[in-house]
């Protein structure tokens, strides 16, 4: 997803098919998936965990305080985006230089949890410098991830994985996490309408090889322009891929039930106007939330909270700090966060 130190647009960066997949991710690419998210049967809607609802927040970009928006509309969990390498070395600060512990930063996340609210921390993005990168072993990498955790006092770590990364040495240190402290960790990762991408499978793959539980939270965004080709396009597009990541997710895990399988689901769309012109609405998000409703999807989010207003309605291209649609004030975090029974299948 974008970082504010880079230019307004969230750049996906050239992706390729590079060595060393595993033999499980090459049969998910070249199988021909005929499992359906409905696979054994849905518990009926009663039944289904809601999903828990955190959108992103760019801790150091122009944006609304944690306590406005719980005041305007009750949302209390957040995901703070993103912690990243320190001039390109094993040392974690937030994007922008902004200190691992800043006091203003502690003392609103403080305000928050005291209200019932609580954070997770996301590290990566879509440019880095990526802590996964610049730290050796999965020690290191395992102490980084610790001292952000630890900075806003939560236990949930997201991974957004962008880049081509070790995957042995990330799943190693996020064992350690696991073993050490319970970490409940998710990992963040491009998808297109057909899924998710090679690397995202490999890096999968080698974490199911190693017995490590990881909740899969799916970007299903900036699917190309031809995807919004008519009024229900982007929804169609957004819903057809999580059903694709639905199909890959059990070939990962085939002994785990279809009800697991999307408890580890998350879905994240961009708000608005994407970065390559598409615009996800109201009513797409409200499909979206219809959908994890009626699957037993374990977690939704957006980019971002900042954008969550109409105050540039018909800009052609991406802005952090508004949807570039006509909408009103943290629209989209009321639709996501608030049960829709209805539609969305």
């Amino acid at each position: 997803m974008r970082q504010r130190h880079t230019r307004p647009s969230r750049e996906r960066r050239a992706r390729h098919v590079r060595g060393g997949l595993s033999r499980l991710a090459v049969l998910l690419l070249l199988g021909g998936v005929t499992a359906n998210c409905e696979r054994g049967g849905d518990p009926p809607a009663e039944q289904r965990p809601r999903a828990r609802f955190a959108p992103y927040v760019e801790v150091t970009s122009s944006r609304p305080n944690l306590l406005e928006v719980l005041d305007a509309t009750g949302q209390r969990d957040f995901t703070l985006a993103f912690v990243r390498a320190d001039g390109h070395r094993c040392s974690v600060v937030w994007d922008g230089g902004l200190p691992l512990r800043d006091p203003g930063l502690l003392h609103e996340i403080d305000a928050l949890t005291a209200r019932g609210g609580s954070v997770t921390v996301a590290t990566g993005g879509a440019n880095g410098p990526y802590l996964e990168h610049h730290c050796a072993t999965p020690e290191d990498l395992a102490a980084t991830y610790r001292q952000a955790l630890d900075a806003v006092g939560t236990n949930r770590l997201d991974v957004d994985i962008e880049e081509d990364v070790p995957a042995e040495r990330v799943n190693q240190a996020l064992g350690l996490l696991r073993r050490e402290r319970g970490t409940t960790v998710t990992y963040t990762l491009p998808a297109t309408r057909d899924g998710l991408e090679p690397r995202a499978l490999s890096l999968l793959a080698d974490a199911a090889g190693r017995g490590l539980e990881v909740s899969v939270n799916a970007m299903v965004m900036n699917f190309g322009r031809d995807a919004a080709q008519g009024d229900a396009a982007q929804g169609d597009a957004m819903l057809a891929s999580a059903r694709r990541v639905v199909d890959q997710l059990h070939r990962i895990w085939p002994d785990r039930a279809p009800e697991w399988v999307h408890q580890r689901l998350g879905l994240t769309p961009m708000i608005g106007r994407n970065d390559d012109g598409t615009v996800t609405t109201a009513d797409d998000a409200r499909r979206l939330r219809a959908f994890a409703d009626q699957h037993g999807v374990g977690h939704l989010g957006f980019w971002s909270l900042a954008r969550d207003n109409g105050r540039c309605p018909g800009r052609a291209d991406a802005a952090s700090d508004c949807s570039g649609i006509e909408q009103s004030p943290y629209e989209f975090t009321r639709i996501l966060a608030h049960a829709q029974r209805d539609g969305g299948g």
